[in-house]
């Protein structure tokens, strides 16, 4: 599913307005960084950052984070490893999730309006109540995920594979992966 022109704007509205609206948003969340993900070096050396809305941190490593009410809009996490995080009513509108490892990944009530979860492990995930229209599950795997009460269109599943734990009513299950 393609973003519209007026979907980009209500993004961008939303993103304007979300910090006054969430004043106890977490924006100062400690994480490790791989500084060479691609380098063929023995020894790679980790850096601890703060998450900003929109930073770009590919390859970070989140592993059972907490990062509840995050303020984490327009973040890059491109193949992060965020196996059991905690995002319960995150905001990852417009993120960039794609190849992210989220199995077992709490998402329970996460903003992510217009996030690209392209190609993520979502494998166990929790997506109850959590809003996803305009965002992207191409290639995803959501075998045994929960999208309980989630605000997820049949399209959006449809790109996905594998068999959810629980899907909103009326939505059926994607084509095994």
């Amino acid at each position: 599913m393609r973003s519209t022109g007026l979907g980009r704007i209500a993004l961008a509205v939303l993103c304007l307005y979300a910090v006054p609206l969430a004043p106890m948003s977490r924006t100062d969340a400690q994480i490790t960084v791989v500084d060479h993900p691609n380098s063929s070096e023995s020894s790679k050396k980790d850096s601890t950052k703060k998450i900003q809305p929109g930073q770009r941190m590919d390859g970070a490593r989140l592993e059972n984070e907490d990062l509840t009410n995050s303020m984490l809009a327009g973040v890059r996490l491109k193949k992060a490893k965020l196996k059991g995080a905690n995002f319960d009513t995150a905001m990852l509108a417009g993120a960039d999730l794609r190849d992210a490892d989220l199995e077992y990944a709490n998402l329970k009530r996460a903003m992510l309006l217009g996030a690209n979860l392209s190609g993520a492990n979502l494998v166990n995930a929790n997506f109850e109540e959590a809003n996803l229209l305009g965002a992207s599950l191409e290639r995803a795997r959501i075998e045994g995920a929960s999208f309980k009460n989630a605000f997820v269109n049949q399209d959006q599943i449809n790109e996905a594979c594998g068999k959810p734990r629980a899907l909103p009513q009326g939505i059926k299950a994607p084509k095994p992966c």
